[in-house]
């Protein structure tokens, strides 16, 4: 908001939303409804993960062997939703927009215990999550 003073505007620019969520390297689709970001899997994510706590054994591996998700906000409804479901030792990582709504988004995984990190492998995946919501 501007408003004209004697020597040039002052400029008023109040809070309209504030968004509060757990990821890195948010990106904004090009219509500004949504924001793509990637979560690395701490122990807090157990439950949403669909286990009964951090304790759980089937969570163990992905406290030894880590992993990230990635998520879309939805800035009209507040609401965050999780695009991947990783295994341990992967990583969706850096999603970004592309201008007809996919998202692009790398999924790395981590070189087996033992092994070389030659056998980390990395791949570009392609998702519509943005398009297929009402």
């Amino acid at each position: 908001m501007a408003t004209k003073t004697r020597t040039g505007y002052t400029i008023d620019t109040p809070e309209i939303a504030r968004y509060c969520s757990q990821g890195a390297k948010a990106t904004f689709s090009y219509d500004e409804r949504w924001v793509a970001i990637h979560h690395y899997i701490a122990d807090a994510d157990a439950k949403e993960l669909g286990f009964s706590g951090p304790d759980d054994p089937k969570f163990e591996p992905y406290r030894s062997k880590g992993g990230a998700n990635v998520f879309l906000l939805d800035l009209l409804s507040g609401k965050t939703q999780r695009v991947t479901h990783v295994q341990p030792g992967q990583y969706a990582l850096y999603p970004h927009f592309r201008s007809d709504g996919w998202i692009h988004f790398i999924v790395r995984t981590a070189p087996k215990k033992g092994e070389p990190s030659e056998t980390a492998t990395e791949y570009l995946v392609a998702s519509d999550a943005a398009l297929v919501q009402p």
